[in-house]
């Protein structure tokens, strides 16, 4: 069978085997295909499926059951996931039970593991054990028992995300989260609004990996649940569509799903999640300042830090502050802005949250740079590879990367600002971040100009000041006379025929574009002169 392989191409491949790994249990078998047609051949040799069907012929029925049911989870389980969707019925003790299936060779012990003892199933097992499954018509109550799982999981971690524990239930989750996919799949087949809920409700955090992936589940959820009465899981399904379009540059429709969430848990008597409606009202600050609204965005910020204050929530007074304080020194308050960041950061290190520790410290450094403090900000953002290090936090790794970039180009270190600024694009880029690509480009723009680039300057700054202008968001002072500098600085070594012709190429592209631009334009030849 293996070498008929070599008689189809790639596309034909993954079209004959790809379905079989969506991980929602429905995609038919392809073992099939993968037949030996030689009589000399031993009958359970000749068909991976034989084979695969001998080995699991020689297993007591409880053990039969128990490999088909671990063929439901994708990208591998734990013991304890194993133990609560599989071991119903079995008269199996489950830790032993999946160490003599690593003895047969019928599952391994998951080599990237970390934090959890976990287990994987090769693919090509694990279709032939969704076939038994389906066979015995045990897949629809098993995807039921998985649901119920891995939202109650989702569930419990997300009560320790915002304190020293973070990390580790951060991993946890996404260690599963092909699993959770299988999960929101099946959800969403089977229209089960209540647990759509409860899921997206549970997963608001994670969206900073992936916006677009957490759009997309917060809208559906939305759409299911159109018909539903106001209740505080509604208000954050709500919320979380509206902090995935503020991730993504959708400002506008950010501000109507805060502002609707703010209106549905009026109607409920305020029972939504405190920290839920801190991040949306904080949003609503932001946005009211990229507006150009200033004293609009300091009233609402000096409301919620009296709110979380009375409440006694010191992870959302810090995030609060911070946010309020970059928007202070922005406006050329700066000894207001330091006093707030420093009381940021004082509050994160005490509550203990990695997150929220490397955006103070990343926000706190960036304002010494600004200030001409370098070895200040230096001494900050050597804390950040350490909290960094296997975090799975891409936004705050994009973050930091920014951070060192903005030091880089303040020492003149410019190669190794444009090998920071190509980490910190691919990181931003990845999972959407908007405001981060803004800064970007225009950290893109200064090291363009700073190594005579000026063409490539003038491209990114249109590029910048296009993004904004369709999302309704305006440069605050201080910005807009240091971009104006920018440019006139880049303008005076061009001919204005040419210079016109680099404005109007970046005006005309997309955020997409724009980075491959910057990458192949800027960051590629500078860091490798550098």
């Amino acid at each position: 069978a293996a070498a008929r392989m070599r008689h189809f191409t790639a596309p034909e491949l993954l079209q004959r085997f790809g379905a079989a790994y969506a991980g929602n249990g429905e995609a038919p078998s392809t073992l099939h295909m993968l037949t030996a047609r030689f009589p000399n051949v031993p009958g359970r040799h000749r068909r991976l499926w034989d084979t695969i069907a001998w080995s699991y012929d020689l297993l007591a029925p409880d053990e039969q059951a128990l490999f088909r049911r671990l063929a439901l989870f994708v990208g591998g389980w734990t013991v304890e996931a194993a133990q609560a969707v599989c071991m119903e019925g079995l008269a199996l003790e489950c830790e032993p039970s999946l160490w003599m299936m690593v003895d047969q060779h019928l599952i391994q012990r998951s080599v990237a593991a970390e934090d959890a003892l976990r287990f994987t199933m090769l693919e090509t097992l694990r279709e032939f054990g969704l076939e038994e499954l389906r066979r015995t018509g045990e897949l629809a109550p098993l995807q039921r028992r998985m649901a119920d799982y891995y939202t109650g999981l989702a569930e419990h971690a997300i009560l320790f995300l915002q304190g020293a524990e973070s990390t580790a239930y951060h991993r946890l989750i996404l260690a599963d989260y092909a699993n959770i996919r299988a999960v929101w799949t099946w959800v969403q087949a089977q229209r089960e609004v209540a647990l759509a809920l409860r899921l997206c409700s549970a997963l608001f955090v994670f969206t900073n990996n992936n916006a677009r992936e957490g759009e997309q589940l917060a809208l559906a959820t939305l759409d299911l649940a159109a018909h539903e009465p106001p209740s505080p899981l509604l208000v954050n399904a709500t919320m979380t569509a509206g902090y995935c379009s503020w991730l993504l540059g959708k400002l506008d429709v950010a501000e109507a799903y805060m502002q609707r969430a703010l209106a549905l848990d009026e109607v409920i008597g305020h029972r939504a999640d405190s920290a839920f409606l801190g991040v949306m009202r904080g949003m609503l600050a932001v946005r009211a300042f990229d507006r150009g609204d200033y004293a609009a965005a300091r009233e609402l910020f000096a409301r919620e830090d009296e709110i979380m204050r009375e409440i006694g929530d010191e992870w959302q007074i810090a995030m609060n502050i911070v946010n309020w304080g970059i928007i202070e020194w922005r406006l050329g308050e700066f000894e207001r802005g330091r006093s707030m960041l420093d009381e940021s950061l004082r509050l994160h290190r005490r509550v203990g949250q990695a997150w929220g520790i490397l955006k103070a410290l990343t926000d706190r450094a960036d304002l010494h740079i600004v200030c001409g403090e370098l070895d200040a900000a230096a001494s900050l953002l050597v804390e950040c590879p350490p909290l960094l290090h296997n975090s799975d936090m891409p936004d705050r790794e994009a973050s930091y990367h920014l951070s060192c970039t903005r030091l880089a180009l303040a020492r003149g270190e410019l190669g190794e600002a444009a090998d920071h600024l190509a980490k910190s694009f691919e990181g931003h880029h990845a999972t959407g971040y908007f405001y981060g690509l803004e800064e970007n480009y225009l950290c893109a723009a200064e090291l363009a100009l700073r190594c005579g680039r000026y063409e490539q300057a003038i491209c990114l700054l249109a590029g910048h000041a296009a993004q904004i202008r369709s999302v309704g968001k305006i440069n605050d002072p201080l910005r807009r006379q240091k971009l104006d500098a920018q440019l006139a600085e880049a303008r005076s070594r061009l001919d204005p025929a040419v210079a016109d012709a680099a404005w109007a190429q970046g005006e005309a592209m997309t955020a997409d574009e724009l980075v491959d631009y910057a990458r192949c334009e800027v960051l590629e030849p500078i860091g490798a002169d550098g």
